[in-house]
């Protein structure tokens, strides 16, 4: 593919490749949505080491100072997010449709290339590989940066998929535990059959934006300078 740039062996976060969603507010969550439908794209966002995001921003950067517009300047914020552990994450995403046409929906293959049922749901925690293709953008006022869009991805490692629960902590409430298990008042009730859904972005905690763009020194290693602050 012209012009992508491969992420290999990152962690998955969050995936919605099966199918266009958007935000809904009053439900709080991402919802199944309409191609054409406002805000409906694909998403997902990728967790990697430090180097691995290292080497990707050089290639946004490059990106951006091949196509930047006159008045922006030498080096975009960075729209990655740096954690205590040194990984940092990045979402990718691409819309469901551009300019009024219908974007194809990004290719899935497995470990040897064979594609992946069109309603196929990847799991966060899975290992991936994927292709995107880097599109400098400025939005009103804020500072132009490089938006990673999403082209194709490869599974390597599939990660079970895990339920969360969708309450809150009970304080001194029952917890279950060996004795319980023996109990004889238990009752077997029948199980509703799962129905299989992406899973829900979690309410994310604060953590450190990695190095931001502006930087006064307009050589590539003058921006990379700062990134591990």
């Amino acid at each position: 593919m012209a012009d992508a740039y491969k992420i290999m062996g990152a962690e998955a976060l969050w995936p919605k490749l099966d199918r266009t969603y958007h935000f809904d507010k009053k439900l709080n969550q991402s919802v199944p949505c309409d191609p054409m439908a406002p805000n409906a794209e694909y998403s997902l966002e990728l967790k990697m080491d430090s180097e691995t995001a290292r080497q990707l921003y050089v290639a946004m950067v490059t990106a951006y100072k091949k196509d930047k517009q006159k008045g922006w300047p030498d080096a975009p914020s960075n729209p990655m997010t740096k954690h205590d552990d040194g990984t940092r994450t990045v979402k990718c995403t691409l819309k469901g449709q551009y300019n009024g046409s219908v974007t194809r929906k990004p290719l899935q293959v497995d470990s040897r290339n064979n594609p992946m049922p069109d309603d196929f749901q990847l799991t966060t925690g899975s290992i991936v590989n994927v292709g995107v293709t880097f599109y400098p953008y400025k939005y009103m006022s804020n500072e132009p940066s490089v938006s990673l869009r999403l082209r194709q991805l490869q599974v390597v490692q599939l990660a079970d998929r895990t339920i969360r629960s969708m309450f809150d902590v009970v304080d001194d409430g029952y917890v279950h535990n060996e004795e319980s298990m023996f109990s004889s008042n238990v009752v077997d009730m029948p199980q509703k059959e799962e129905v299989s859904e992406p899973e829900p972005e979690p309410v994310k905690t604060t953590s450190k934006k990695a190095a931001s763009g502006g930087s006064t020194g307009s050589s590539l290693d003058d921006i990379l300078d700062n990134w591990d602050d």
